[in-house]
């Protein structure tokens, strides 16, 4: 099967004038008026019966003269050169939104009606459809019914094409449509931005997509049926800043050296998240009403101070060392492994693992006159300090997972959190 976007290119350009469209509809339907083997409609409305489309946009409007303007348009556009060749009649598509209808309208009735539509009747429906910002949904649907039951039907694509123009769709919205549509049909993931057409109108297709990453001007939404790999070319494509809400759902976010960066935005979600392998630090969270974290699992994810010691204590233990470093001057330890949180209000942790979460610090001795004078205190520095002098050392005591908010303002299920070899939450 082609893709949609292939039978897309041999549609008509969007761009002729308004007039010249309706001349061209006006004989298409009257050549639909001369057909002798009309369709038993009720035979495809009884198959569509046992699967309404209940949740589609233009049920939810509840409108039964929205609904018969969209339906006998859709009807037309299934019956645009119409061919018995595939075991489903295109038919059938607009038949699914009748039968989520069926006791609000006649959808027999609105099927006679569509195979005479005149000029000024195709002018009024397409009026309604605009009037309800439902042209978009409107060219999916016409898009998807010829893609599933009617692919090489091309005269249904300059149809549609047609009333795409005269339904003012921009390309901006066609472009997001069509990139829809191609989704859909092929059954893959959907990735992309909806800034132009209505997102719960369409989310109703793409949520049947195996990955759905949308980006819209109030939300951002990352979710898959499987575990999927997020990828760097995702993080310069999409922004998380400046959204009533940005929701992660099974997204696997691979090692990292740099924070991934939230801001002004009500709620960051992350569910059956897993981030692994991060280098310094996970995430900075800036001006967010509330971070939710659920069944997720932070593993191998560290934050790395470096810094010098003037002087040694005797005991050359990790904690003698770290007591030596906070005297030291302009030496600080940096919290926040996991999160590093400016004017966050809240955060709400469950069913979480943090594996092997901590601080890194390297120390070096930076007192020559010290270390001349204690020859032998220095070859047991060198012998625990790897790099001539150097060491790397990891503290799970004396830093945090959080940083940047009150303890109170953590709210975690401790039966259900988990920390193995990690720092403290706060």
């Amino acid at each position: 099967m082609k893709t949609i976007t292939e039978l897309m290119d041999d549609a008509k350009t969007l761009a002729k004038n308004a007039n010249e469209l309706f001349n061209e509809l006006s004989e298409l339907k009257e050549a639909e008026r001369r057909r002798n083997d009309v369709p038993d409609i009720l035979q495809w409305l009884e198959y569509a019966d046992k699967h309404p489309f209940t949740e589609h946009g233009l049920v939810k409007r509840q409108d039964t003269a929205i609904a018969s303007a969209y339906l006998s348009l859709l009807f037309s556009v299934a019956m645009c050169q119409i061919s018995s060749a595939g075991e489903l009649s295109p038919l059938v598509h607009p038949c699914y939104i009748a039968a989520a209808l069926k006791d609000k309208i006649n959808a027999e009735l609105i099927f006679k009606e569509s195979l005479s539509l005149d000029e000024l009747t195709i002018r009024r429906n397409c009026e309604v459809i605009q009037e309800a910002q439902l042209e978009s949904l409107f060219i999916l649907d016409a898009l998807l019914l010829t893609g599933h039951y009617d692919d090489k039907n091309h005269s249904k694509l300059e149809y549609i094409a047609d009333l795409a123009s005269v339904m003012e769709v921009s390309k901006n919205k066609m472009d997001e449509i069509l990139l829809t549509a191609k989704a859909v049909l092929e059954e893959g993931n959907f990735v992309g931005k909806l800034n132009d057409v209505p997102f719960d109108d369409f989310y109703y297709y793409i949520a049947n997509c195996p990955a759905r990453i949308i980006e819209t001007p109030n939300e951002f939404l990352a979710e898959s049926n499987s575990p999927f790999t997020w990828t760097e070319e995702l993080n310069s494509t999409f922004s998380f800043a400046n959204k009533e809400k940005v929701v992660f759902n099974n997204i696997e976010f691979p090692a990292r050296y740099t924070r991934y960066n939230f801001s002004d935005s009500k709620m960051i979600a992350f569910s059956g998240c897993v981030f692994s392998g991060f280098h310094d630090g996970v995430f900075e969270a800036s001006n967010i009403k509330e971070i939710i974290i659920s069944e997720s699992l932070f593993a191998n994810c560290s934050l790395k101070t470096s810094g010098r010691i003037s002087t040694l204590a005797s005991h050359l233990n990790d904690d003698d060392v770290v007591k030596e470093i906070k005297k030291s001057s302009g030496f600080r330890f940096r919290d926040g492994i996991i999160g590093l949180l400016h004017n966050v209000e809240s955060i709400h942790i469950s069913d979480t693992k943090f594996n092997n979460c901590y601080g890194k610090f390297s120390a070096y001795i930076s007192d020559t006159e010290f270390n001349n004078r204690h020859d032998g205190l220095l070859a047991a520095v060198r012998d625990i300090f790897c790099e001539s002098s150097k060491k790397n050392m990891a503290s799970t005591k004396h830093n945090r997972l959080f940083s940047g908010i009150s303890k109170n303002k953590i709210l975690y299920d401790k039966d259900s959190v988990e920390r193995i070899d990690s720092c403290p939450i706060a």
